[in-house]
């Protein structure tokens, strides 16, 4: 019920309202506290990016302290991917880096432990990994990590223009931040060509769910919030 009025909020426009039945969601998901899996990770993907795009920082904070603390120890590889997915949308303060630290190495040795070749079916979960774990090392200041696994996310076949996207934001303000601003400008570019007329500059109406965007509607949100701090990052490089 949470997450069918959460949606339906969603695509009215109405935020605050899709955010309060989403904090619902998560109180109800923690009945089963011994759930570790990807399948108890997986709705958490929608809180972050509404909670930040109403201006709720200190409800994201909350909200992903929790989250971290209750999945530390997962050794669950899409679980640790979501978590820190959403917990790298906005800056994060060294308490957090560390926490996230054992969740990032879950998902880094995957890898090296189950790699499918960039054509296989299950190339879709690497590539948001990849994108997850550049995010993730953009955020804790190691630009050249961000680039390497910022380039290994898009290669993946069996991808989607939203997590190829994020990657050309990561791969922006890591290239800004290595003093490499042509490209910086230029990966930015490349994320907003992806894009194209589909995707509103403003989310003020909701997002069109029905239409022919393809992906998550949660994934959108983020790309847009990303894609805000990128152009606000690379703008200054124009001087």
């Amino acid at each position: 019920v949470f997450r069918g009025l959460a949606d339906w909020n969603v695509t009215q426009g109405r935020w605050k309202a899709a955010a309060e039945h989403l904090l619902k969601l998560v109180q109800a998901s923690q009945i089963d506290k011994t759930d570790m899996t990807d399948g108890a990770t997986r709705e958490l993907l929608k809180v972050g990016p509404v909670l930040v795009l109403i201006g709720d920082t200190a409800g994201y904070q909350h909200f992903i302290e929790a989250t971290v603390a209750r999945f530390s120890g997962t050794q669950n590889a899409v679980a640790a991917e979501q978590v820190i997915k959403a917990g790298t949308i906005l800056p994060m303060n060294q308490s957090l880096i560390l926490s996230l630290e054992p969740l990032a190495k879950v998902a880094e040795k995957s890898f090296a432990d189950d790699a499918p070749s960039q054509y296989s079916k299950s190339s879709y979960y690497f590539a948001w990994r990849a994108f997850a774990l550049a995010l993730f090392e953009y955020r804790r200041g190691n630009y050249p990590g961000a680039v390497r696994w910022g380039e290994k996310s898009p290669a993946y076949s069996d991808n989607r223009p939203t997590c190829i996207a994020m990657s050309h934001t990561v791969l922006a303000m890591a290239c800004y931040k290595l003093n490499q601003p042509d490209r910086a400008r230029a990966e930015l570019a490349g994320a907003r060509g992806m894009i194209g007329p589909k995707f509103p500059n403003e989310l003020d109406n909701g997002l069109p769910i029905s239409s022919d965007l393809s992906g998550i509607w949660h994934d959108w949100v983020e790309l847009h919030i990303l894609l805000r701090e990128a152009t606000a990052l690379v703008a200054e490089s124009k001087d």
